[in-house]
C-alpha cells in the first residue's frame, strides 16, 4: 500500500507559535495526556493544552501551528515515542514535537472512508489503534503506515484515549457527590450551570495522577480534585468565532455576527490567558444581536450592533442598551468614534452624536442631511469629525458646526480629473500628518499641513477589491480587503 503523507507547517521562518489563532471551542470530544500537558480535541477551536505542573492553559494548537483542520474528533498521546495523533474530519494528523512540524493523511491514504468518524485513538506496546466504530486499524506507532483493518483488535493491552460520548457519560459513584464551585451543580451524567441552563458533559478522563477532567458540551472544562473532591470549571475561548471588531486597552475586547451557536463578547487578557464571556442570553441588560463595531473611550467600551449599542462600564461592571429611543438613527451601528464629550455613531441608515453621560443624543444639525445615508466610517481627527458615506465624503468641524464636502477643501489638482467619480469611502485611517481614505476608486491621502489632496493608488492594483481595514508604518501600508 502506498502512503503518502502531507506534512502542514507555518513557514520556516516562523516558530510554532509566532503565529495563534483563538476560537470559539465548540464541545469538548476527546481528552489525553502527555508528559507536561493535558490535551483537550475540541469541535472548533482545535486543541487546548493545560500545563499540569504550572496549573494554566497555554496558546492552543490550531491551523496556524500546522493542523490539517481545526475540527478535532479524537486524539491520543503515545508515551512511547511521545508523538502526539490527531484525527480530524479528513484526515490523521500527528507530530513528534507535538507543537509544530506536523504530517497529516488522508483516510482514503489508510484505506479508509472519506466520512469515517474516528472514536477515539489509544496505543499498545508496539502499534497505534484507531477505533472507527466498525472497524479498528492498526497504524505503525512511527510512520503512521496502515498495518491492517480488524473487527476485533489482535492486541489486548490498549490504553485508549477518552472519547466524545453522545448518549451520556455513566459518571462513578465516587465522583458523583463531588462539589462543584462557582456556582456550578453535578446532576448525574449533566451540569447544571450558575443560571440554570443544562451542560451535558461530552468527555470523561482520569490521569495518572487520579485527577479527573470533564469536558462538556459548551466547551466548559472541570478539572475534578480527588482530594478536595471538589469540580474547578475553566473557560477558554472566545465566545463566538465570526469576530467583526476587537478594541484593546489593557484587555482585548472581541465580538461578532450572532449565529447559531450561543453569542455574546469575550473579554480577552492575553498575558494571562483568560477569557471572560459575557453571554448574550443571560446577561442583564444584554440582548442577543450581531455586533460590528466598537470604542473603547476609557471608562466605559461601547459595542455597535444589529439593534443599538450595548455599554459596559468598567468600574461598576455594568451593562446597558442604548435603542433609537435615546435617538440612534436605526439600522445597524457600522462605526464609532468618539471626542472628549460624545460618542459618533455611524449607521446604515444615518449618523448620531451620543452624549457620554447622558447617553442620549445631541443634535449638530447634520442629521438631516445624512438621513437614510450609509455611514461606512467616523474618524475623529482633532476638532473635524470625518465621514465616509456610500456616496460622499465629509468633514465636520465642530469649532464652526458646518459641514463640509470634501472636495471644497485645500488643493484638489492631483485627483481633479477623478473627483467627481469618487465614492463609497469605506475606510477612513490618520497617520501623522496624512488623512487615508479608501474608496471604491482607490486610496486617496490628504495632506493636513499642506492642504494637498493625492491619489496614492487606484484600486486596479489590487483587482479592486474593497477594504475593509488600513494600517500605516513609516515603510508600509497595509489593507484588509475582502
Amino acid at each position: 500500500m502506498l502512503t503518502i503523507n502531507l506534512h502542514g507547517q507555518p513557514e520556516p521562518e516562523f516558530s510554532p507559535f509566532d503565529w495563534v489563532t483563538y476560537r470559539q471551542t465548540g464541545r469538548i470530544q476527546s481528552i489525553t495526556e502527555g508528559f507536561t500537558y493535558i490535551y483537550f480535541a475540541t469541535e472548533e477551536g482545535g486543541i487546548l493544552r493545560y500545563h499540569t505542573f504550572q496549573n494554566q492553559f497555554d496558546d492552543p494548537i490550531t491551523q496556524a501551528q500546522g493542523l490539517s483542520s481545526n475540527n478535532i474528533r479524537s486524539l491520543h498521546f503515545d508515551r512511547e515515542t511521545g508523538t502526539l495523533w490527531v484525527a480530524t474530519k479528513h484526515s490523521l494528523d500527528y507530530s513528534y514535537t507535538r507543537e509544530g512540524n506536523w504530517t497529516s493523511i488522508p483516510y482514503g491514504n489508510l484505506a479508509l472512508p472519506k466520512n469515517v468518524h474516528i472514536r477515539r485513538i489509544g496505543s499498545s506496546p508496539a502499534y497505534v489503534w484507531l477505533d472507527a466504530g466498525a472497524s479498528y486499524l492498526k497504524l505503525d506507532r512511527v510512520s503512521g503506515i496502515s498495518l491492517g483493518v480488524f473487527t476485533i483488535p489482535d492486541e489486548e493491552k490498549i490504553l485508549w484515549s477518552s472519547s466524545r460520548v453522545l448518549a451520556g457519560i455513566n459518571i462513578p459513584e465516587d465522583i458523583a457527590n463531588y462539589t462543584v464551585t462557582e456556582g456550578w451543580l453535578l446532576n448525574g451524567n449533566q451540569f447544571l450551570d450558575p443560571f440554570g441552563r443544562t451542560i451535558d458533559i461530552t468527555s470523561f478522563y482520569q490521569t495518572r495522577f487520579s485527577d479527573i477532567w470533564l469536558g462538556t458540551g459548551d466547551g466548559t472544562l472541570f478539572l475534578g480534585d480527588a482530594q478536595m473532591e471538589t469540580f474547578y470549571p475553566f473557560t477558554f475561548g472566545l465566545a463566538n468565532s465570526d469576530i467583526t471588531t476587537f478594541t484593546k486597552e489593557n484587555d482585548f475586547w472581541t465580538a461578532g455576527r450572532s449565529g447559531f451557536t450561543s453569542g455574546g463578547i469575550t473579554r480577552f487578557n492575553p498575558e494571562e490567558l483568560q477569557f471572560d464571556l459575557f453571554d448574550f442570553e443571560v446577561t442583564i441588560n444584554m440582548n442577543d444581536q450581531s455586533i460590528y463595531s466598537s470604542v473603547d473611550t476609557g471608562d466605559e467600551i461601547w459595542f455597535g450592533g444589529a439593534i443599538g449599542i450595548l455599554v459596559y462600564k468598567k468600574k461598576e461592571k455594568f451593562w446597558r442598551l442604548i435603542d433609537e429611543a435615546k435617538g440612534l438613527p436605526g439600522g445597524h451601528i457600522i462605526t464609532m468614534d468618539h471626542d472628549t464629550s460624545h460618542v459618533w455613531v455611524g449607521t446604515s441608515r444615518g449618523i448620531a452624536r451620543i452624549h457620554k453621560d447622558s447617553k442620549r443624543s445631541r443634535l449638530t444639525g447634520i442629521e438631516p442631511f445624512l438621513h437614510e445615508s450609509f455611514i461606512y466610517d467616523i474618524e475623529v481627527i482633532e476638532d473635524q469629525v470625518w465621514i465616509g458615506t456610500s456616496s460622499q465624503l465629509y468633514v465636520y468641524h465642530q469649532d464652526q458646526q458646518a459641514l463640509y464636502d470634501f472636495r471644497d477643501m485645500g488643493d484638489l489638482s492631483r485627483i481633479s480629473h477623478q473627483q467627481d467619480l469618487l465614492k463609497n469611502f469605506w475606510e477612513i485611517y490618520e497617520y501623522k500628518q496624512w488623512v487615508y481614505i479608501a474608496s471604491e476608486q482607490g486610496l486617496i491621502s490628504y495632506d493636513k499641513k499642506r492642504g494637498q489632496w493625492s491619489m496614492v493608488f487606484e484600486t486596479a492594483h489590487f483587482s479592486n477589491r474593497k477594504i475593509n481595514a488600513m494600517a500605516f508604518s513609516d515603510e508600509y501600508c497595509f489593507l484588509g480587503t475582502n
